[in-house]
């Protein structure tokens, strides 16, 4: 559908659909707002680094049977990315955890209300989510939630390091067939889609749109790229 009538007025469709569910999530999170904010004095503009690419020898990325893994996260990475092109929020994509980790935090957004960690999976299946426990295809995959909430305090740790008073949101987008209808909360985490992730981000909040920049600046300077071009 996306390509019949255009990726923006899916995204635009998405957020008609999960209006009821924007409403809870602000219920539930409004709670988590701060009363301020303290910015931290700026740095220069970062160079904001895209989704990763694939380092390979020649010109030519080899995928035999069944799609790779790899193959496949980074599909998913780039439609959560359009997705978040389209909110107009100051977003860094594949950043590095802490120095020294192989791990990685594939989207950090400065919204209105709230920094938020998007990370993005491609699975393919059937998705069951209640009480605090998710599963996929009849298996245990509450690692998914382990993980982004490790990233989110990572984040947090870093945010009062550098003096900024902000709360950080773990939020899981998953690309593939295993996905929730709209949103869900699911063991602290908001499960979404490319569809319902702007409805989520677009909260309104006490954030203007200079100090989101100044976040997303000191951001970037406290988690570098994963990949450097």
């Amino acid at each position: 559908m996306a390509a019949l009538i255009g990726f923006p007025a899916v995204v635009l469709f998405g957020v008609s659909v999960v209006g009821a569910p924007v409403a809870a999530v602000r219920a539930t999170w409004t709670s988590l707002r701060p009363e301020a904010f303290v910015p931290r004095s700026r740095y220069p503009s970062p160079v904001v680094a895209g989704p990763r690419r694939p380092a390979h020898r020649g010109t030519h990325l080899r995928v035999t049977g069944a799609e790779d893994n790899w193959v496949k996260g980074a599909r998913g990475e780039q439609a959560v990315g359009a997705a978040l092109a389209c909110t107009g929020l100051p977003v860094l994509h594949d950043r590095r955890l802490r120095q020294g980790s192989r791990a990685n935090i594939d989207h950090v957004v400065v919204a209105a209300d709230a920094v938020y960690v998007v990370d993005a999976k491609n699975i393919t299946g059937s998705l069951v989510a209640t009480g605090g426990t998710l599963r996929i295809n009849g298996r245990d995959r509450d690692s998914l939630l382990q993980g982004v909430r490790l990233q989110a305090r990572e984040l947090e740790a870093a945010l009062d390091r550098l003096g900024v008073a902000v709360p950080v949101r773990p939020m899981l987008c998953l690309t593939g067939s295993a996905r929730p209808a709209g949103m869900q909360f699911v063991g602290g985490v908001l499960l979404t889609t490319p569809f319902s992730l702007a409805s989520a981000l677009t909260l309104p909040g006490p954030l203007a749109g200079d100090r989101r920049a100044a976040i997303a600046d000191d951001l970037a300077w406290a988690f570098p790229p994963a990949v450097s071009d």
